[in-house]
């Protein structure tokens, strides 16, 4: 919880202090991310949005992920799933 905390707050998604207590703002900030890069919004820590934080630097966040941008090994066990794109925030 604390890595994802702490990768939110880098992105620019508040969510207080990294400390490792997964609160309302972390699920605020979660859903925020989440709709940000055209994923299903459920405020929840998944292997998924693990690897969307890892693998995402600040600036692509303002676009959609789309499966073709993460690893194809990984994304055979993922659901497919393209959302449509809303700049996320706080």
């Amino acid at each position: 919880v604390r890595a994802v905390q702490r990768k939110l707050n880098l992105l620019g998604y508040d969510v207080g202090p990294a400390n490792g207590l997964p609160g309302e703002a972390t699920t605020k900030a979660i859903r925020a991310f989440q709709q940000a890069v055209g994923q299903p919004v459920d405020g929840i820590i998944t292997e998924r949005l693990l690897l969307l934080l890892s693998d995402l630097a600040p600036e692509e966040v303002s676009r959609p992920v789309r499966d073709d941008d993460l690893a194809p090994a990984i994304t055979t066990a993922l659901p497919r799933k393209n959302g449509p794109h809303k700049k996320g925030g706080n």
